[in-house]
């Protein structure tokens, strides 16, 4: 039977190092004969650009960040008071665990004309319902309507 010949680990280092200088040197051979040229770049003609600005028709109601913020703040109040918003998937949440997720259509309806304060809010939203770890655990999609009147001192919200 034919012992198996032991190859040091030293003729592998060995080889190693040949076939590495030897790839350094013909890529060294390589870039050092190819030339490259760059050419100059012409000009064909200079020419002035004119910015103007269009601007672009929103079809959205003027909205006032002031507006859609009291209409999600007292839907997040009616959520903290409401236990039937609290429960989701047959589980009971604290308001501290309820955030919205999305802000879908957020639709401003005033009633007069003139400058009373009195308007309605329209707006679909996404609630989720967190759990002890911060990871969201369940879902609800929930359309809101929401009466400012000036008669009133709370506003009548509508929950489906």
């Amino acid at each position: 039977m034919a012992q198996p010949i032991e190859v040091s680990y030293w003729l592998y280092i060995l080889l190693s190092i040949l076939f590495l200088l030897l790839g350094v040197s013909i890529g060294a051979l390589y870039y050092s004969t190819h030339v490259i040229e760059i050419e100059k770049p012409t000009i064909i003609k200079e020419t002035e650009i004119k910015v103007i600005e269009i601007p672009t028709k929103d079809n959205r109601a003027d909205i006032s960040l002031s507006e859609k913020d009291r209409a999600i703040s007292d839907f997040l109040k009616e959520v903290a008071e409401d236990d039937d918003l609290l429960t989701c998937s047959g589980e009971e949440f604290d308001s501290s665990q309820v955030q919205i997720s999305r802000l879908g259509l957020f639709k401003l309806i005033k009633t007069h004309r003139d400058d009373a304060g009195e308007y309605q809010v329209n707006m679909d939203l996404k609630v989720k319902y967190l759990d002890s770890y911060t990871q969201e655990k369940c879902y609800k999609n929930y359309e809101v309507s929401i009466k400012y009147d000036n008669d009133r001192e709370e506003p009548i919200i509508e929950i489906e």
